[in-house]
């Protein structure tokens, strides 16, 4: 996948937990999140090249950044406490992260559904 820190907080083990759970009962429908909330701790995933590329952008080596997904002029900047702020989705970066998670997600063990909170 091309990051700096495999994002394990993120996904860990669902590859092998879908598996089993799959195995037990293959007409489970598993279920994802990706709610309002952004940390700083994007900053420490590099964008797939698959990601930039879905969206038109040039292929660069970087990782996301936070202070692009962020509403203009503070709105709900720090909402969730320090370095944890809503996501603005009229921002391109906020759309890379969330194709991102949703793509891994699905890629991780065939989620279906997905839960967006209050971002859509």
């Amino acid at each position: 996948m091309g990051t700096r820190e495999e994002p394990v907080r993120l996904f860990g083990n669902r590859e092998a937990l879908s598996a089993a759970l799959h195995q037990a009962d293959p007409d489970i429908v598993l279920q994802a999140a990706a709610f309002e909330i952004v940390t700083r701790g994007v900053e420490s995933i590099t964008i797939p090249e698959a990601v930039l590329r879905e969206f038109g952008q040039p292929v660069t080596n970087r990782t996301f950044r936070y202070e692009d997904m962020l509403y203009a002029g503070g709105r709900f900047v720090n909402h969730w406490g320090g370095n944890a702020s809503v996501p603005d989705m009229s921002r391109l970066e906020t759309r890379l992260w969330f194709y991102f998670l949703v793509t891994r997600y699905i890629d991780a063990g065939g989620s279906r559904r997905f839960h967006f909170g209050q971002s859509g």
